[in-house]
């Protein structure tokens, strides 16, 4: 029996199966065994690798159409040769589904790859994609299906466009791939990771620490990412008195991230915006308590804090720091929840077709 075949557009792909720092939510879901059962899976990547056109990454065939990021009319010749490479990767095979990473440029074109062939379309939000701002939503092709990583992209993405979300598809961990949950003695007060942008308001975590040493209360804290902001936190860590209390390690691979969030007591995570947060799953898995602005979690955790302000953020953290905390292992994020939720909102290739057709008369 031959199995439908998944084609993935998405900007950017792991050079090699070492990068585990592009995409990993989309590296997770592609590993879990569920999804390489069910589907006959090929990437396409529109800009990323930039020096690598065709290769394997753990048995999945890529390709990568190396855009370069770049700009203007620059991208014409990159959307041909899009197309051009949907068209090859098709085949013109019975069952095959499209599936857009993001909804911006692999979305657009995809989008109209399938409704001039009369194909399955479907789009992942992942993030600021939702937000109003988003250009290439109203300039999608009529058909598409849209799904969601959490309840708060759903709100967020139906508030702004006039589109329904047909399910969601939570990021999640393959947790084959993690470093086993030790529960080992945890010497670092607090971490926080990711990219160091404005976005991520990683100054919270550097006031936190200095408004506690004005309690004479001295707490460590572990800063894991890169970014444009890196100089500007260092300077402002200078400027609070808190230089020997922080520590910046630059980027990190994924299973190192999780070993350092194990030796870790509360995870901080101030972002204004998130669209899931793999990094709050992560720290969950490897037992930290969790203080975040956003809770993209569809059920209770006791590790899970969320705050809605600085003032909560501070008094949350000083409060944990003076508990005597229990770490346990959350393991219940796992990509195969996640890859039977994709299957199922993925089924009916026998009629899909008609479905198409009556979506885009809609």
């Amino acid at each position: 029996m031959v199995k439908p075949r998944l084609i993935i557009l998405s900007p950017g792909f792991p050079m090699d199966e070492q990068d585990s720092t592009c995409l990993p939510a989309l590296q997770m879901f592609l590993r879990e065994p569920i999804l390489l059962t069910h589907f006959d899976i090929k990437v396409i990547s529109m800009h990323y690798p930039f020096e690598k056109a065709g290769y394997f990454w753990h048995n999945i065939p890529v390709q990568s159409l190396m855009g370069k990021n770049k700009k203007g009319w620059h991208r014409l010749p990159l959307y041909i040769k899009t197309w051009l490479s949907l068209k090859k990767h098709w085949a013109k095979q019975k069952d095959t589904l499209f599936l857009s990473i993001f909804a911006t440029e692999p979305a657009l074109i995809a989008s109209h790859f399938c409704r001039w062939n009369k194909l399955p379309h479907f789009c992942w939000i992942m993030g600021q994609d939702a937000k109003r701002g988003n250009r290439f939503i109203p300039l999608l092709a009529k058909g598409t299906k849209f799904i969601v990583m959490s309840d708060f992209l759903k709100t967020t993405f139906e508030s702004n466009f006039k589109h329904k979300v047909i399910g969601q598809v939570p990021s999640a961990l393959y947790l084959p791939d993690l470093p086993t949950y030790t529960g080992e003695i945890r010497g670092i007060d607090f971490m926080s990771a990711g990219s160091l942008i404005p976005l991520k308001r990683f100054e919270w975590v550097l006031h936190t620490l200095a408004d506690l040493k004005k309690e004479n209360i001295f707490a460590s804290a572990l800063i894991v990412g890169e970014g444009p902001e890196k100089n500007k936190l260092r300077q402002l860590a200078g400027l609070l008195g808190i230089n020997n209390q922080v520590k910046f390690t630059g980027e990190l691979p994924q299973p190192m991230v999780i070993e350092q969030m194990m030796k870790c007591k509360i995870f901080l995570h101030p972002s204004e915006y998130e669209g899931f947060g793999n990094v709050l799953i992560e720290a969950l898995y490897a037992g930290c308590h969790v203080v975040s602005v956003f809770n993209p979690l569809h059920t209770n955790v006791e590790h899970m804090h969320q705050v809605k302000n600085y003032t909560e953020f501070y008094e949350t953290s000083k409060k944990l720091l003076n508990t005597q905390l229990v770490h346990r292992s959350y393991r219940e994020f796992n990509t195969e929840k996640s890859a039977k939720k994709f299957i199922e909102l993925s089924q009916g290739f026998d009629n899909i077709r008609q479905i198409f057709c009556n979506s885009i008369k809609t």
